[in-house]
């Protein structure tokens, strides 16, 4: 308990400093959180500074931090607002994954990968981060702007995108899931 209240002061501490840098010279907060994520998390050079140690107790503070910063993403909008931007929600949003995912697994096929492992990586290079640029777009008061309408159209239909991809690739890893979707097809 005391090492992970030693990790939660260290990375709030470096948090601050860096945004507060960042803000100084007008780089963007998500920049500065980044940079100091990066070099103390326990993947690169954590375990040589010693800042943070790779245990389940960071991995839960971690998930907390995902779960709140979605929280956040979620109070910027309402379900009337969603149902209004719906016609550009699948319009755009599907133009964007679908062709993004086309390219995605068109140049990992050349590159000679097996089109199952094309396919996920299209999916993978079609996503992007929905709390990241929304909180960007907040920040530049930029979220009520046409393009930043269409962007949040194109986030939220990647948001129902990953659910099928998801599916699809756990289906393309088992073979015997799709028994398990038959019965909750045959179910329904």
């Amino acid at each position: 308990m005391e090492n992970t209240f030693h990790a939660i002061l260290v990375l709030l501490a470096l948090s601050v400093i860096a945004v507060a840098v960042f803000r100084r010279f007008n780089f963007p907060s998500i920049l500065g959180y980044l940079t100091v994520g990066i070099p103390v998390g326990s993947h690169l050079f954590g375990d040589f500074f010693g800042f943070v140690d790779n245990s389940e107790q960071t991995r839960h503070l971690a998930e907390y931090g995902i779960v709140f910063l979605l929280f956040t993403v979620g109070l910027e909008f309402s379900f009337p607002k969603l149902l209004a931007m719906k016609s550009s929600v699948f319009g755009y949003g599907s133009l964007q994954v679908i062709t993004t995912a086309l390219v995605g697994v068109a140049i990992a096929l050349l590159l000679g990968s097996r089109i199952v492992d094309a396919a996920i990586i299209g999916s993978v290079v079609a996503m992007s981060s929905t709390a990241i640029v929304i909180k960007q777009l907040n920040e530049q008061l930029e979220l009520n702007s046409r393009h930043g309408r269409a962007a949040v159209s194109i986030l939220i239909f990647q948001d129902l995108a990953v659910v099928v991809f998801l599916i699809a690739i756990s289906f393309s890893q088992d073979p015997s899931a799709l028994s398990l979707l038959y019965s909750i097809l045959a179910f329904l």
